[in-house]
């Protein structure tokens, strides 16, 4: 009797271990399937995210006035454009507004009529460049002549000079404003605005008697 007994219980307990196999079976592993791909599919887009932020750009504007140390009679005053991020720039669009005015071009310069137009004579000498559309900048990429001025101080009587002091009073005030759109090489949108304004406390040590 024992032993019909314990044949009995044996095949109870081997349908049981049966059952709960199956379920698992049926219902964990699907759900592991799903979790794992879910996961996998995180870190892949965790990644090409971190390769698509590892690659991007950044363009800023920088105002610079300074006495050229190697002759101290000249003063240039300039904006320089650059990238400072680790991927390249592709320009979409760039736009100066000034005094409530908006200047844009996607093909040729615009400074010499900005400049015309806020009693800077075409006259003055510059170095002029422009962001047209579909230019590159190249990570560590900076275009020194972007806007340059450059004058003799000899030159300036009572400190007043018809092409430079205009200059100088647009971005002390802080009214020339440069927009730029752009997208990295991975088609991502970006835009960048600077406000020109210069300190000019660094200017002011440069002329200190020694």
């Amino acid at each position: 009797m024992r032993s019909i007994f314990g044949k009995i219980f044996m095949r109870q307990q081997i349908n049981k271990w049966k059952y709960h196999f199956n379920w698992i079976k049926h219902y964990i592993s699907p759900s592991l399937v799903v979790i794992i791909t879910v996961f996998s599919a995180y870190l892949v887009y965790q990644q090409n995210y971190l390769m698509k932020e590892s690659k991007r750009p950044f363009l800023a504007f920088t105002p610079k006035i300074i006495v050229l140390p190697n002759n101290p009679q000249m003063i240039e005053a300039k904006i320089v454009v650059g990238n400072y991020g680790e991927g390249s720039a592709i320009i979409d669009e760039f736009k100066v507004q000034i005094n409530g005015q908006t200047y844009q071009s996607n093909y040729s310069s615009k400074w010499r009529e900005i400049l015309s137009h806020n009693q800077i004579s075409h006259s003055c000498p510059l170095s002029e460049g422009w962001l047209i559309k579909n230019a590159v900048l190249k990570a560590g990429d900076e275009e020194d002549n972007f806007l340059r001025l450059l004058y003799p101080m000899a030159e300036v009587p009572n400190g007043k000079e018809p092409c430079i002091t205009p200059f100088i009073d647009l971005i002390k005030a802080g009214k020339l404003t440069l927009s730029v759109k752009y997208h990295s090489i991975y088609n991502i949108s970006y835009s960048q605005e600077n406000i020109i304004e210069y300190d000019f406390s660094a200017l002011q040590e440069q002329f200190k008697s020694p």
